[in-house]
């Protein structure tokens, strides 16, 4: 091995073969220890870092060379004969092609078990230490690529997810600044039966001590889906995962996103607002949980976060479980219509899908078939923590169903001023805005001044023919 390590070009199978002994020590070092006579070999051992770490210059561009052939960070789809090959080659492009597991110029080989030898030697002696450090500088560019890189789910990563693994335990050992960011967001790039996820979690819990229910919670759900696949099926573990818990047990989940919301933010920051938002609402699914004053605080506070990052929000383009958001949706409302006694928080998280930027199907949802439901939304037309009305009434509304449903709310008293303040302004300002529509539609815009001229409530019709709002 020491000869190796001399050699000028340190090309592949070199690497492969320094590497294969590396992975030997940390057997060597698990099974039969270190004893005193060992001194010799362990004075072999550090010359060889010395060469690797200290003495090899090119060791700084090992990080560079890991994201260049990385199968997680510049992975492409391709047309696959079949899509989950078992096998360290798959047949591509309709047989015309091989893709490797691992590319013959990729560092792989040698990083993971050297980054293996090295923590398994920190534990014997901290004169490894130092060699840990060099180490995590040299690929620190690899796994700060990481942290900010989206999942991909592919047969081809998956002897890298281990040295992923690997580069974690380096990270805590040392305990670098990124290394519970890091834990956080790898979990998404491992697959969904693979083992040494529950590693990660004992790690990050390990350092959050004060959340102990949460982590058996935690612990139980990936216990159980581990369990649940017998083999791979070509998916990882979500991005979201620390919210999939939420729907089984709220209070918990919720108080462990609170936490790390207020304190530590960066560690969920890639996690859509989109899909915070979807995951509170099947805690509501459940009325009474609004109404629990365990869960309801961190509902609150995950729900303003939901709100701050409202223009990030895409109710087209997710799902849960296969379900689209608007079978959610009406799940909710149809929830919200029978157990909510009006509850504004509740009440907050239903009408946000109404707004303009979304697709209008919420809205033609919730202004026919649940009109009903409209009644009980007693929000307050100035509300706290909220988005502005605009949202809700910018652009111009256009849809005649939607413009004659608003005005026949107002209109009917199926919302009022007084109760509904909220939505019935929503209702009025979508009306007025269209009657001072220079392109509007002149035949609708016609059949609704006839309508408003027509009303008995003065103050109804001044408000819908004002030219502007006070």
């Amino acid at each position: 091995m020491i000869k190796l390590t001399t050699q000028k070009c340190l090309n592949y199978s070199i690497l492969t073969a320094i590497g294969s002994a590396f992975a030997y020590f940390v057997d060597y070092f698990k099974i039969c220890g270190v004893e005193k006579d060992d001194a010799e070999f362990l004075k072999k051992i550090l010359s060889i870092l010395n060469v690797f770490l200290v003495s090899l210059s090119s060791f700084g561009q090992f990080g560079v060379k890991l994201i260049s052939f990385s199968q997680i960070l510049n992975w492409v789809p391709i047309d696959r004969d079949p899509e989950n090959l078992p096998s360290l080659c798959s047949i591509y492009k309709n047989g015309s092609g091989y893709l490797k597991i691992v590319d013959d110029n990729s560092l792989l080989p040698l990083v993971k078990p050297l980054a293996d030898f090295l923590v398994q030697s920190c534990r014997i002696s901290n004169q490894y230490l130092e060699y840990l450090r060099i180490f995590t500088n040299g690929v620190a560019n690899y796994f700060l690529d990481l942290v900010d890189a989206d999942a991909s789910s592919n047969w081809f990563s998956r002897y890298e997810a281990d040295m992923v693994f690997s580069m974690f335990n380096v990270l805590k050992m040392t305990d670098h600044p990124e290394w519970l960011n890091f834990g956080f967001r790898i979990i998404s790039h491992f697959r969904t039966d693979y083992p040494q996820v529950l590693e990660v979690l004992d790690s990050i819990f390990s350092a959050l001590t004060i959340f102990n229910d949460a982590y058996l919670v935690y612990r139980r759900h990936f216990t159980m889906s581990l369990k649940q696949i017998p083999f791979y099926n070509g998916e990882n573990v979500p991005s979201h995962w620390m919210y999939e818990p939420i729907s089984i047990a709220p209070q918990q989940t919720l108080s462990f996103l609170t936490f790390i919301l207020k304190e530590h933010p960066e560690l969920i920051g890639h996690v859509p607002a989109t899909l915070r938002f979807c995951h509170l609402c099947l805690v509501l699914l459940k009325g009474d949980n609004v109404f629990d004053e365990s869960i309801r605080g961190c509902l609150e506070q995950s729900f303003n976060d939901v709100v701050s990052n409202f223009e990030n929000i895409d109710l087209n383009s997710v799902s849960l479980s296969e379900k689209p958001f608007y079978d959610l949706y009406r799940e909710l409302v149809t929830e919200y219509a029978s157990s909510s006694y009006g509850d504004h928080l509740f009440g907050k998280l239903v009408v946000l899908p109404l707004a303009q930027k979304f697709d209008i199907c919420y809205r033609k949802l919730m202004w026919s078939e649940f009109m009903h439901a409209l009644r009980v939304v007693i929000l307050p037309k100035n509300i706290e923590n909220f988005v502005p009305i605009s949202i809700f009434t910018t652009p111009v509304e256009r849809d005649e169903s939607l413009l004659v449903l608003y005005l026949n709310a107002v209109s009917r008293n199926v919302l009022t001023e007084k109760r509904n303040g909220f939505m019935y302004n929503v209702a009025v300002e979508n009306v007025r805005k269209y009657l001072v529509l220079e392109d509007a539609d002149q035949n609708l815009q016609k059949i609704l001044f006839l309508r408003v001229n027509r009303l008995k409530d003065d103050n109804l019709r001044k408000m819908l023919l004002a030219k502007s709002v006070s």
